[in-house]
């Protein structure tokens, strides 16, 4: 069964996707003989982590399950199904801008000069939700245009980032009304605080830098320029130590050898003055870099230039 969203509704789904072997919705089945979506003479069959898919970026919702009879394509109407999936889904929100909006389950964790981020449980698992807050210096058509774009944007480079093979949080749902990005709650310490552990080895430090460094290439090969990478921007897991990219929010596509070099160098800048005495962890990011990106050449003779220009500025002041 399809069911076909017109371009009103899918903005309030900016990206909702599970995929086979994936996890985070299988407590909030939907029933297909009862549900907004029902077609009839459709065996029930509930939706899981494993059947459903739900694409907004694609204008559609495709759904396979065991059950189905695939003949047929069927158009249903598209406001029950993406209003019970918005209620379904999302923790309560108001549209006030104050840091009250989130209900009682969510705790805030921290503040910058975009957004909140909170602490909460989303279907059955632990989940984190970004909230841009208005900014009372803009007039409220542009805060509100240029709020829901960033919010867009972001969502759309951690989905980008994550089928390049980067390491990065689930988006679970978007709020477009709200400016709200709920994601996967990553297990685990900011970089900036694992590299200030007195376990912290020279061994770990160089693995962080082969991680970081086969990230960003996947990231720059495909097309994607972070815009802000410092190491609290990345996260170690607990589990197995992996490094998680985090904060896509000046993420913003680009093929431009000249902002995929100011990329690096911001993380150089954001190293060196974080990290004094440990330096070495961009030199393993760029000898990894090196090998792993196919682009590499004209990135690092960009950086070069960059890092050229950064170093004449600090002198004339």
């Amino acid at each position: 069964m399809r069911v076909l969203l017109s371009k009103a509704f899918v903005s309030t789904l900016v990206e909702l996707s599970v995929t086979r072997g994936g996890a985070g919705f299988g407590a909030a089945g939907f029933d297909t003989a009862s549900g907004p979506g029902a077609a009839s003479g459709a065996a029930a069959a509930p939706l899981t982590a494993s059947s459903l898919t739900v694409s907004s970026f694609a204008a559609s919702v495709s759904v396979d399950a065991p059950g189905f009879a695939r003949p047929s394509s069927v158009v249903v109407a598209a406001v029950p199904l993406v209003l019970t999936l918005s209620k379904t889904l999302a923790p309560s929100f108001r549209a006030n801008g104050s840091s009250s909006n989130v209900d009682d389950a969510a705790r805030a964790l921290s503040q910058g000069a975009e957004a909140r981020v909170f602490a909460l449980e989303f279907c059955g698992r632990d989940a984190i939700c970004k909230q841009r807050f208005a900014k009372k210096y803009r007039l409220p058509a542009l805060d509100e245009r240029l709020t829901r774009a960033r919010l867009v944007g972001e969502a759309r480079a951690i989905v980008r980032a994550r089928k390049l093979g980067v390491r990065a949080p689930m988006v679970l749902h978007v709020d477009a009304n709200e400016a709200c990005v709920y994601m996967e709650r990553v297990a685990g310490v900011a970089l900036k605080e694992a590299l200030r552990r007195e376990t912290c080895t020279r061994e770990d430090i160089a693995r962080y830098g082969r991680e970081i460094g086969e990230a960003i290439s996947k990231l720059h090969d495909g097309g994607l320029v972070h815009g802000d990478l410092t190491t609290s921007n990345f996260m170690v897991r607990d589990d197995d130590g992996a490094v998680v990219v985090i904060d896509f929010g000046l993420s913003y596509p680009s093929a431009v050898p000249e902002d995929k070099g100011v990329d690096l160098y911001v993380l150089e800048r954001a190293i060196n003055a974080a990290h004094p005495s440990q330096t070495e962890l961009f030199d393993e990011i760029i000898a990894t870099y090196k090998k792993t990106s196919k682009m590499w050449c004209a990135t690092l003779n960009r950086f070069a230039e960059v890092r050229a220009r950064g170093r004449k500025r600090s002198m004339v002041g």
